[in-house]
């Protein structure tokens, strides 16, 4: 969200055209949301009062999207503001119906892709994986809680996974990402590791890391991540490795910050 309010790089990387934002807490109240905002801006070396007019966050107003009201207050909205993306954060505290029910969740995804339609804008939702597919294995799209219909509706998905770091000098947490569309034509799914934390009196190596990864190859690549993530230097062979464990172009990224 602050990279398209900004036009900065998101991840130092992929581009990212300014574009003016709504975010909708329902985790978070007021306070805390612009709280973990700023903090957010911050670690991004971003000015806060350039997210003015460009960024802004509700937490107040009560939305569902099986109600009526809430909806046509929503459509208020967004002809007001004009956000071209709006965050929900998050679905299961949106969607005011059972999110295992394909039936109740189809008009949930009529809403919301009718929303998106209506106004030329993109819906992210936040969400969560089923708790038996959280550590990875499989498509983004099947792993996702409730029912299956959720997954053919939302056109790209990010999945996040904290990842473990059997390395005691590492302070810090190394999240994996995964990207995956179910539109022709749209990017094959890749990872990225995000580094978070230092490695002896050194930052840690920061790794980016692009390709085509196949999902039964998704735990192999989470794991060459890792050795990147947590040595000083990366060594010829585990990158090798990595790259080997891929299907597709990639492209990598090594630092290693002093």
């Amino acid at each position: 969200a602050i990279s398209l309010a900004t036009g900065e790089p998101w991840l130092g990387h992929f581009d990212a055209t300014r574009t003016r934002g709504l975010i909708i807490s329902r985790e978070d109240d007021e306070a805390e949301a612009h709280r973990r905002l700023v903090r957010l801006a911050v670690a991004k070396g971003v000015d806060v009062r350039e997210l003015r007019g460009w960024l802004s966050i509700n937490a107040i107003d009560p939305f569902t999207f099986s109600h009526e009201d809430y909806v046509d207050a929503l459509r208020k909205g967004i002809e007001r503001w004009k956000p071209g993306v709006i965050w929900m954060d998050s679905l299961s505290r949106v969607h005011g119906c059972d999110e295992s029910s394909s039936q109740a969740m189809a008009q949930v995804i009529e809403t919301w892709g009718g929303l998106c339609k209506e106004y030329g804008i993109s819906i992210v939702m936040i969400h969560h994986f089923n708790k038996a597919s959280a550590d990875g294995g499989g498509s983004i799209l099947n792993r996702m809680r409730g029912s299956s219909a959720l997954g053919a509706a939302v056109r790209h998905a990010i999945g996040v996974t904290k990842l473990e770091v059997d390395d005691p000098n590492f302070q810090g947490g190394i999240s994996q990402l995964e990207f995956e569309g179910n539109l022709p034509g749209t990017a094959s799914s890749f990872s990225v590791g995000v580094r978070d934390g230092v490695v002896g009196l050194d930052k840690a190596v920061y790794m980016e890391y692009r390709g085509n990864a196949r999902d039964e190859l998704v735990g192999q690549v989470g794991r060459d991540l890792r050795r990147f993530l947590v040595a000083s230097q990366p060594d010829p062979q585990t990158k090798a490795n990595c790259l080997a464990a891929a299907k597709g172009p990639i492209t990598t990224k090594i630092t290693v910050f002093k």
